[in-house]
């Protein structure tokens, strides 16, 4: 199983560090919709309360959360995140051309790396 949060910084708190308001606020929306949009007018933020009650869940909503974001970059930084993609995997030998744009949500951790070198 992969846990994007772990592989960046070996806690959640580092890991959020990292991350933006607007990427914290879409992993939480995430997983509150993941757990099927539970209504409680005394929670207003049900998604961070109930971050982890499930991991698989959790791992869903990031992984979400980081297509959602990769969708929204430019093409230019989006070629640019191929080529780190590639570089990480250890530059693979392969006919492929494009190896990085076809392999990029292979490995979340390793997407989510590439995207942070790209736009840090």
């Amino acid at each position: 199983m992969r846990f994007f949060a772990f592989s960046l910084d070996q806690n959640f708190g580092g890991m959020s560090k990292q991350l933006s308001e607007e990427d914290r606020i879409n992993i939480h929306y995430h997983v509150w919709e993941l757990h099927g949009k539970p209504n409680d007018p005394n929670n207003k933020d049900w998604g961070n309360t109930h971050l982890f009650d499930s991991i698989l869940i959790f791992d869903q909503a990031v992984q979400l959360a980081l297509k959602a974001k990769f969708n929204g970059i430019p093409q230019d930084q989006q070629n640019q995140i191929f080529g780190e993609v590639f570089r990480l995997a250890g530059s693979p030998h392969s006919d492929d051309p494009i190896w990085g744009e076809h392999h990029a949500f292979d490995d979340i951790p390793r997407l989510a790396t590439a995207m942070a070198i790209v736009l840090q």
